[in-house]
Formats: structure tokens, C-alpha cells, sequence
């Protein structure tokens, strides 16, 4: 398992662009609930619409989209080789959705 690290509100849209770009089309699953929504699909993009604009976080995956509707924390976990493994998010009513990157 690489290290874990916070991603502050202000970065979100900025970082969530570049990892959008630099992830699209690596297989992905996303969990919610503790339940696989979609699983080793194609990653396509996530973004972030931030509070002035409807505060939610959108994540394509080969067609499918999910919704996280008022993010509070971001997390990403990086492996050894600097790949993205995990995009970790927790809602305001404390619901974490994973989306896993293969």
C-alpha cells in the first residue's frame, strides 16, 4: 500500500483536472456504502462543481456516472511508483465513496 494524502478544498478542481487527464481510460471500480457501484470499467473523467455552483463531484466511468453531492474531504493514495490507486471522498453526511484505479 503506497501513502495517503489530503487534498485541500482550494486544489480540488485543479487537481481533480490533471487527474482526470492524466487516469483517463486505466480500469477503475467505485464503491459506495461498501457496495461496488461499477467494476473494472473505463475511467473517463471526475469533476468537481464547487459550492457557488451546486457543490457536488461527478465520476464518469465508461458511461456511468455518480454523483457526490457536498464533498467535505478528498483523499488520494499513491502507490510506490507514484501511480494513483484510490480517489477517496467523504460527504457531509459522512459517506465515503472510493473510486479505485487498476
Amino acid at each position: 500500500m503506497g501513502s495517503r494524502g489530503k487534498i485541500e478544498n482550494e486544489h480540488w478542481q485543479n487537481k481533480l483536472k490533471a487527474f482526470s487527464s492524466t487516469n483517463k481510460g486505466r480500469m477503475a471500480t467505485i464503491v459506495a456504502l461498501g457496495m461496488t457501484i461499477i467494476e473494472n470499467k473505463a475511467f473517463n473523467s471526475v469533476i468537481y462543481d464547487p459550492i457557488l455552483k451546486g457543490n457536488d463531484l461527478v465520476l464518469a466511468v465508461d458511461g456511468f456516472v455518480h454523483m457526490v453531492n457536498e464533498p467535505v474531504e478528498m483523499y488520494i493514495t499513491q502507490e510506490f511508483n507514484d501511480m494513483v490507486s484510490i480517489l477517496e471522498i467523504l460527504d457531509q453526511n459522512g459517506m465515503t465513496t472510493f473510486l479505485k484505479l487498476l
